[in-house]
């Protein structure tokens, strides 16, 4: 069964895929191991939407690849966490990873500013991790395509059409965005505008195919 996982600060957000069952369950966990703020701008703030099978202990991967001191230490670069890439991963980690590199550690923002061929490759491996795993993360896969739009225009394009036609099947969105009790719970609220915003991402992806 298909789960999006969105790894919150206190909270996991697992929502089923299946087509006989549709349910959002919400799970406490350790905030004290949890290192993903959301209050940095764009996709570097947004939520790691993965799609997994795998039987997840988020704790247990965050101290298996070290995320809290490599978040944290600005002195560590992606190629910290692109290197575990070496070893055997569950998708979920691989996808983890992926994201981590892509919007904590900005990978994005680093190709723009030094578009070297050793870096567009990167990218491409990363935001191609994410989309065959059906990622639902809109505005990181947004802000990576349009990264890649002038020296990848045709890849760029076919990755858009992709995301469009497994968009189709995201329950999660219609689910959260449409349930009143996220939007006004007071805890729930903050990420509730995270999500809506995420979703908004995927208009701006059609625009690309």
């Amino acid at each position: 069964m298909k789960k999006t996982l969105l790894i919150f600060l206190g909270f996991s957000l697992l929502s089923s895929c299946s087509e006989k069952e549709n349910k959002i369950d919400t799970e406490k966990i350790d905030t004290k191991k949890t290192y993903l703020k959301i209050d940095d701008l764009d996709y570097r703030g947004q939520l790691p939407y993965i799609q997994t099978d795998d039987t997840l202990d988020v704790n247990k991967v965050n101290i298996k690849f070290k995320v809290k001191e490599i978040v944290k230490n600005e002195n560590a670069d992606w190629k910290v966490l692109d290197n575990f890439f070496n070893q055997n991963l569950t998708s979920f980690e691989s996808q983890y990873l992926s994201y981590l590199i892509l919007s904590k550690k900005d990978l994005i923002k680093e190709y723009k500013s030094n578009q070297t061929d050793e870096l567009r490759v990167k990218l491409i491996f990363h935001l191609d991790n994410l989309i065959k795993n059906e990622n639902v993360g809109y505005c990181l896969l947004y802000n990576s395509l349009i990264s890649l739009k002038n020296s990848n225009p045709d890849y760029v394009k076919q990755k858009a059409i992709i995301i469009s036609n497994y968009s189709k099947k995201d329950k999660y969105h219609s689910e959260i965005l449409n349930d009143e009790n996220y939007e006004n719970d007071p805890t729930m609220s903050k990420y509730f505008k995270k999500i809506k915003e995420n979703y908004s991402f995927l208009k701006r992806i059609e625009t690309l195919k």
